[in-house]
């Protein structure tokens, strides 16, 4: 059965429906990634030291295998924070990609919710402002 597990990042934990604000998204091919860039609200994480209200980042991910993005209020997924990682994933098991290295997140942002199949994310804070 599969279990959402929050994503830590520098930040720490992102949590509610405001948490990740979204700006743009990107896909590439040869190699599939996801790019994603917008602003996370620094009073909605666990781990926000320097203080400011928001920062901006850049995500992305990695030999994406599968993608889906429905709108906040049409999606049914369970999620416990803004950005989970879904252990023990059915997709990854219904897509035969157990044992090669493939996550399955679930990147909730204010508007749309997006699940994520694949190898690795990296998330950059490229700036902050308490405006």
């Amino acid at each position: 059965m599969s279990k959402n597990k929050p994503v830590i990042t520098n930040l720490g934990k992102i949590d509610g429906r405001n948490g990740i604000y979204l700006d743009d998204v990107k896909q590439t091919f040869s190699p599939n990634k996801l790019f994603f860039n917008g602003e996370i609200d620094g009073k909605l994480c666990s781990n926000n030291a320097e203080g400011y209200r928001w920062y901006s980042y850049e995500l992305y991910f990695s030999l994406v295998q599968a993608y889906n993005c429905m709108e906040l209020e049409l999606c049914k997924l369970k999620v416990e924070s803004s950005f989970d990682e879904i252990i023990d994933s059915e997709l990854i098991t219904k897509f035969n990609l157990d044992g090669k290295s493939y996550k399955h997140y679930i990147l909730s942002t204010y508007d749309y919710v997006y699940s994520i199949i694949s190898k690795e994310f990296n998330l950059k804070i490229t700036g902050h402002r308490n405006g």
